[in-house]
């Protein structure tokens, strides 16, 4: 009976961090979920929206926690004006298994972009499994100044999410975004993001959020196609969050 009580425990709370945060990435947690700023592969598995080609691998320890710990391999590809990403988030708990399986398409023109990712979920207990499918849908416009984007996330979940940015390109190396989260049993969450350019191989990247108060903040380095990126996020009780990325484009 303990052991049936420690696993409903360890689930509900590893439920409820998956549900708190879906960020798994260095990028993701530098942005605080922000998409319209980021160029990383590993963000596929929140927006089919990213436009960019490559594979990427995440090393995620949310609140450094010593005991949780989430991995992510991620890749995508172009098809002339075609995007397709598939990936994997691994959840390691000694007493739960979570696993997030995706694939994603989206369909690109000079100022508008619409896309959906198909996510299959999979999760286990002592001896009890089971699946569930998500979507998750997007759609954006932009110029070379301005742009927008809607998505709607979870979207088969009570934790379905609606969130809308707004983007603007300060100069051709500093851009701005702010973002709006609404949730149908939560208030809403209001996030602001910086990314720049310092030199063609370091990129800097800082958010602020609301609700509750988190600040991030990342760095990238690049040589060639290979990337290199850490990042970390607060939290008003608990510990930072660490992440590492990974990625080579194309």
């Amino acid at each position: 009976m303990q052991k049936i009580l420690l696993l409903l425990l360890t689930s509900c709370l590893s439920t409820t961090l998956l549900a708190v945060l879906s960020e798994y990435s260095a990028s993701a947690n530098s942005l605080s979920g922000i998409t319209m700023l980021s160029t990383s592969v590993a963000d596929y598995s929140l927006s089919p929206l990213i436009n960019c080609g490559g594979v990427a691998t995440s090393w995620h320890k949310p609140f450094n926690s010593s005991d949780v710990t989430i991995y992510g391999l991620h890749t995508a590809f172009p098809t002339g004006k075609f995007f397709i990403a598939s990936g994997i988030n691994y959840l390691d708990h000694p007493d739960y298994r979570w696993q997030d399986e995706y694939l994603g398409f989206s369909l690109n023109y000079p100022s508008l972009a619409l896309g959906a990712t198909q996510h299959l979920v999979y999760e286990k207990i002592g001896e009890e499994s089971w699946f569930t499918w998500d979507n998750d849908y997007a759609v954006k416009i932009f110029n070379q100044r301005y742009g927008a984007e809607l998505r709607y996330q979870r979207c088969r979940t009570s934790d379905a999410a609606w969130a809308v940015s707004a983007q603007s390109c300060l100069s051709p190396t500093a851009y701005v975004s702010s973002s709006y989260t609404w949730r149908k049993h939560d208030s809403g969450t209001y996030a602001v993001a910086t990314s720049y350019q310092i030199v063609s191989s370091m990129l800097l990247q800082s958010s602020w959020q609301s609700t509750p108060a988190r600040f991030g903040a990342g760095v990238k380095f690049t040589l060639g196609k290979l990337g290199l990126m850490y990042g970390i996020r607060s939290h008003p009780e608990l510990a930072l969050t660490h992440t590492i990325d990974l990625e080579v484009s194309w």
